[in-house]
């Protein structure tokens, strides 16, 4: 009997397997391939804007996935080894062990090497592991449609909308009480009267003479003081303002920034001045006409054209 004198190193070795990035299997492979198709198909010719930030952070996010992954799927073999002194022979029956000249009989097989484990598995678990990996590829599949549809329900516009998440109310400056003495209630707001301001009269040019000012062109609902080392912007997107009640009516909001805060009055926009901010604003039908304001006084009809202009205008004013 002539076995075969194979010395091997005491130190056991780590080796990491290779990671693919498509799936092993034959289905999950066909699946990914399809649902790729599918997600290319729907979005065949559509444009979307990025911005850069955002791009930024999404190839990082990916980056960071792929490398988790890639740790998680890493497959170590260990290979069993003796010191230089020592060789098994390996004879029709058996393995034997020779250490400083001495044999000693060890069991009839090898020591086996893991290898990396496959997607079915040896013969004696192969079924179960190919029926969890279908199972996770129907989940996959249910995902991707789910996603798919989605997609598909946003480019048609019939995306559900989000149900809006509940107003938090914000305190807000009480009114002052009519007919209170002054100095009895404090953080309180109110509007003069506004015949208290003197205006040019229709004869001004002539005569020189001003006349009591008529109503508000928008009336006061309240105001706010916050106090911030920033200048916030679009601060009508926040509901809460006003108690919650900021958008029951129409409401111009005047933003104060100054160094140390901002300071916010609002006003309410009467109905006949609605049609001018709609449009000024893009919305409703542009082939209908305005009102006319021939029979205006000359602050609506000023503040008519404020609302029509735009952004740029605004500012100039």
């Amino acid at each position: 009997e002539r076995g075969i004198r194979m010395p091997i190193d005491t130190a056991p070795k780590a080796i990491k397997a290779p990671v693919g990035i498509l799936p092993d299997h034959p289905i999950d492979f066909a699946i990914t391939v399809a649902v790729g198709a599918v997600l290319f198909k729907a979005l065949e010719g559509r444009v979307m804007t990025v911005q850069l930030d955002l791009l930024v952070v999404f190839c990082i996010a990916c980056g960071l996935v792929g490398y988790q992954i890639a740790v998680a799927t890493t497959v170590v073999h260990v290979e069993h080894n003796c010191p230089p002194n020592v060789a098994f022979s390996y004879t029709p029956k058996g393995i034997t062990k020779e250490t400083g000249g001495r044999a000693v009989d060890e069991p009839e097989h090898p020591p086996e090497r893991r290898q990396r484990p496959s997607l079915l598995g040896n013969r004696s678990n192969g079924s179960l592991n190919v029926q969890q990996s279908r199972s996770k590829s129907l989940q996959l599949l249910r995902s991707s449609m789910k996603s798919t549809k989605g997609v598909f329900d946003k480019l048609q516009g019939n995306e559900a909308v989000p149900k809006e998440a509940p107003i938090v109310p914000a305190k807000t400056f009480a009114k002052f009480p009519d007919g209170a003495a002054l100095g009895s209630h404090l953080n309180c707001w109110s509007s003069p009267p506004s015949n208290n301001f003197m205006v040019r009269g229709p004869n001004y040019l002539k005569d020189k003479k001003k006349v009591p000012s008529g109503d508000y062109l928008l009336p006061s609902r309240g105001c706010d003081l916050f106090l911030t080392d920033l200048a916030p912007v679009n601060l009508g997107r926040n509901r809460s303002l006003l108690e919650g009640r900021l958008r029951d009516v129409p409401t111009f909001i005047i933003n104060y920034r100054l160094p140390w805060g901002v300071f916010l009055s609002y006003h309410e926009i009467p109905e006949r001045f609605i049609p001018f901010l709609r449009r000024g604003n893009g919305h409703g039908d542009l082939d209908k006409p305005l009102p006319s304001t021939s029979n205006m006084p000359p602050g609506d009809r000023a503040l008519c054209d404020f609302l029509l202009s735009d952004s740029h205008e605004k500012d100039a004013v």
